[in-house]
């Protein structure tokens, strides 16, 4: 399953650091600052269960499974790759 994964942290000087390192080691590819790409065998509750621990209560979370591909005009370069190398 393709996950895009949308995420606002509304903790005033949260650290993000944590959550950043849980999505690298799924596989995640950046996009934009606060949204991630990732190919998975998981559900969307699964990685969401994975991730929960780097959220607090008051943050915001989003996943939708990917099934075609997207549309964008300027992203970071790992989630242009990403989107390329699964659709020509």
């Amino acid at each position: 399953m393709r996950l895009c994964i949308n995420y606002d942290l509304n903790k005033s000087g949260k650290d993000y650091a944590g959550l950043i390192a849980a999505l690298e080691r799924l596989g995640a590819k950046r996009a934009c600052r606060s949204t991630w790409l990732l190919d998975t065998s998981s559900s969307e509750r699964g990685v969401y269960d994975y991730l929960s621990p780097y959220l607090d209560k008051d943050d915001f979370y989003f996943s939708v499974v990917i099934t075609q591909k997207p549309f964008w005009t300027r992203m970071f370069a790992t989630g242009a790759a990403w989107i390329n190398a699964r659709w020509a």
